[in-house]
């Protein structure tokens, strides 16, 4: 029901606050409540505005009972100053390709990411870990309800969170427990293998893996959606023509490229800087990080920068330590150009430097110049990015044949690397540039980012 707030009533977040954590019977007792406040507003004379209103703090809580505002008041709240704690919206209300942006469908998704929440203590942001891998010892299966909930395609979300909870929260049979030891990549015995291989890009549900005393530094993914694109150019470097359309699913990129604070992590854990068939993971001379008294330390102020002197074979052992892979060359030239074929740098029609790092003496830190129209930082300059496929300077001739999901070529000399880096010229930073090396090579120019398939 929804309730006139009084000076004795808290809002969920300041309630969450003040609990280091919610019994399990107290949790759902909270999820129980808000699934029944959501269908009564979505009767009601002001229906559709339940998700519109639905966040930690718009939702109130006296004596254990929760209570969405009257119609009045949560409009007050919905104009109100914004902070972090923002109505929660869908793929498709921030995307704006939906319909309705007032529907059953983005209630549910507020409802799942609002559960998350009181579960996790943060947002399902990028690739989430599902409850159960982190709480063992819940008794009812809140993965199957957020799972429906937190779907990508509104289609698959239940019509009411409340039937859905009552059909999904059962007992659970027996706990998931975390693997407590991080296995170490595995790579083919005969490093020469991967030059006669093709290497296959699965649609997969990236697995996460960690241990309790080494954790990775996540970052957070922005969804690309899927489609036809057009990508390469008639007018640029022979290897970049023709252009031709691709058609790709949806799939998700990091933000921004590794940092040297997130790479160390997996070196401490490698305990070294090869990998079990020799192959460099990185070379330290071309890095921001060393190791000095036997330990391995970033450099003073590069710890946000991102890490550079990485192989390739580094680059793709690093995404499978967080279950991720390295984005094809397609898909990273379409996350380049942002939703708009026509632009030629990331940045739009041009590029300064005002807008990305190049012509200079040193990389930045991430997410010092604006993201790209879908959020990505970092695209051109800064750091050369591998990427998954072989180069071969006329794959494109071959690959306007076959357009769909393009992986490059079966096998080769050198793997691709895109958009340009701190010392390039504004040439290498247009998003249909092509640039290569061998995959054993390291620079203090090379980097990467993580790509990972979307679950359909």
């Amino acid at each position: 029901m929804t309730h006139t707030l009084t000076a004795q009533t808290v809002t969920l977040f300041q309630h969450l606050l003040s609990h280091a954590s919610l019994d399990e019977e107290t949790l759902l007792s909270f999820a129980r409540q808000i699934a029944i406040l959501m269908d009564e507003a979505s009767k009601n004379e002001w229906g559709g505005l339940a998700h519109a209103t639905i966040s930690l703090d718009t939702i109130f809580v006296k004596e254990g009972k929760l209570y969405l505002p009257d119609h009045r008041l949560a409009r007050l709240l919905e104009q109100g100053e914004k902070s972090e704690l923002r109505p929660f919206l869908s793929p498709e209300q921030k995307q704006r390709t939906s319909d309705s942006l007032h529907d059953q469908s983005s209630d549910a998704y507020a409802y799942g990411v609002l559960l998350y929440y009181m579960l996790m203590g943060h947002f399902p942001e990028g690739l989430f870990p599902w409850p159960s891998t982190r709480i063992p010892i819940l008794q009812h299966n809140f993965d199957s309800l957020l799972r429906q909930c937190l779907s990508y395609h509104p289609k698959e979300r239940p019509r009411s969170p409340l039937a859905a909870l009552n059909a999904a929260l059962t007992p659970v049979p027996q706990p998931i427990l975390r693997p407590e030891k991080l296995e170490r990549p595995e790579f083919d015995h005969d490093p020469g293998a991967i030059f006669q291989k093709e290497l296959q890009i699965g649609h997969y549900l990236p697995k996460e893996k960690g241990c309790s005393d080494m954790e990775p530094l996540s970052t957070e993914m922005a969804l690309i959606p899927g489609g036809s694109f057009f990508r390469g150019s008639n007018y640029g470097g022979r290897d970049e023509a023709p252009r031709h359309r691709v058609e790709l699913a949806p799939y998700a990129l990091d933000i921004h490229p590794v940092t040297n604070e997130q790479f160390i992590r997996f070196l401490e854990l490698m305990e070294g800087e090869k990998d079990v068939n020799n192959n460099d993971i990185i070379r330290l001379r071309e890095a921001r990080i060393k190791r000095m008294a036997g330990r391995l330390q970033i450099e003073s102020g590069y710890a946000k920068h991102p890490v550079v002197g990485v192989t390739w074979y580094g680059a793709v052992a690093y995404a499978k330590w967080l279950g991720k892979r390295l984005p094809t060359e397609a898909e990273w030239e379409v996350a380049a150009l942002g939703g708009d074929e026509e632009l030629a740098y990331p940045t739009g029609s041009s590029i300064d430097k005002a807008s990305a790092n190049f012509f200079s003496s040193d990389t930045t830190a991430v997410k010092s110049y604006p993201p790209n129209r879908f959020g990505l930082f970092d695209l051109a300059g800064n750091v050369y990015e591998w990427c998954l496929d072989w180069y071969d300077n006329q794959y494109y001739s071959f690959a306007q044949v076959e357009p769909g999901a393009p992986r490059g070529p079966a096998q080769g000399i050198y793997r691709v690397l895109r958009g340009g880096c701190w010392k390039s010229s504004k040439e290498d930073l247009r998003s249909n540039h092509r640039h290569r090396n061998n995959p054993g090579a390291v620079n203090g120019t090379y980097g990467f980012r993580c790509a990972a398939d979307v679950t359909q």
